[in-house]
Parts: structure tokens; sequence; C-alpha cells
């Protein structure tokens, strides 16, 4: 919820929006860096704006239909400026739907164990070429510095998926250091 109100904070400080356009903003430059629905948006602005983080005013022009616009209030831009700080020298942990689905693993067998990680190799294979496509020169310092890091983690993922596969196909036990300690392997 922190990153989420980070996000839409961070946003609103470059300029006033509309509600959807921050949508926009969110699928067109932001969709393989941010999840988040168009409704959880929405929510997350009425909590902003009922705890005095961002107001909200009603415009209407000409027979359009009246819309919301939305600014950062002082109380939302020192907020975002904790919120900023705490989630750059926090760690919470690095839960993921991934890891979570790790902990289950021992239900199926070895083979399926090996067949999933290789689905998940080839998807992450496609997620990296797309991320070291994307022309960095329109991005700001930062974007390109979350880029970056969203880049190294998914080719440290790769590698951890290489080893655990690699410690599969050898019918070895599965991230033990001494056995993936050869991926790759040197006669590959």
């Amino acid at each position: 919820m922190k990153d989420r109100k980070l996000l839409l904070l961070g946003l609103l400080l470059s300029q006033s929006f509309y509600g959807y356009q921050i949508n926009d903003v969110i699928l067109n430059n932001l969709s393989g860096f941010v999840e988040t629905k168009r409704s959880t948006v929405y929510s997350t602005l009425d909590s902003l704006c009922a705890s005095g983080h961002v107001d909200m005013s009603v415009e209407q022009v000409g027979n359009r239909p009246p819309r919301k616009v939305y600014t950062v209030t002082d109380k939302g831009r020192r907020l975002f400026d904790k919120l900023l700080h705490e989630l750059l020298v926090k760690i919470d942990g690095f839960s993921m739907p991934f890891d979570t689905a790790l902990l289950f693993l021992d239900t199926f067998p070895r083979d399926q164990w090996e067949a999933w990680l290789r689905q998940r190799q080839q998807a992450l294979e496609q997620a990296i070429q797309i991320f070291q496509t994307t022309p960095s020169h329109a991005f700001s310092h930062s974007i390109r510095l979350g880029l970056s890091h969203r880049l190294h983690m998914m080719e440290a993922e790769r590698h951890w998926l290489g080893e655990q596969i690699h410690a599969l196909e050898a019918h070895l036990e599965p991230d033990s250091p001494s056995d993936a300690s050869e991926y790759p392997p040197k006669n590959s």
C-alpha cells in the first residue's frame, strides 16, 4: 500500500491529473514496472483525499461530464518525502507470489518442478528482453535507475533458476550450494 501511495503522490507532484490520466500514465509508461488495477488507483486516491494528502476538485468543461482533478497538498508532499525515504532504506523482506508457490513444490513430482521452473525461465527471458530493448533516453535518471534495478533483479533470478534446473537435471537436491556451484556447467 505504501508503494501505491508513493506512486500516486509522485505522479501528482509532477502535475495535477484527472483520475483516468493517472491510470493512462501507469498503463502506457509504467506497466512493466508497476502492477496496479484501475480500481486500486481510485481507492488509493480516495484514501489520500480522505487523509488530506491529496485535494480533489471537480472540473466542468463545456457539455462534457464533470471530471475529478487531483492535486497533492503540502501534507501529501511531506508524506511523499517520508515514504520515499522509508521505501528506499528499509528492508521489508522480499515477499513475492513466486516465493509462496515455491513453498509447496513438494506436493508435486520433481519432473513437474523442472517443467514449471523452465516455463518461468522462458517467461523471465522474454521479460528481460523487453527491459533490455526499452529505450532509456526518454526517461529521467531515477526511472532509469528503477529500470536498471528491475533488470538486475530479473537477471539474478534467471541465474538462480538456471542453478535449480541444473540441480534437478543432475538429480541433485535443488538449492544446495555445493551442488549448484558448477552452474553453468563447465562443459556446456
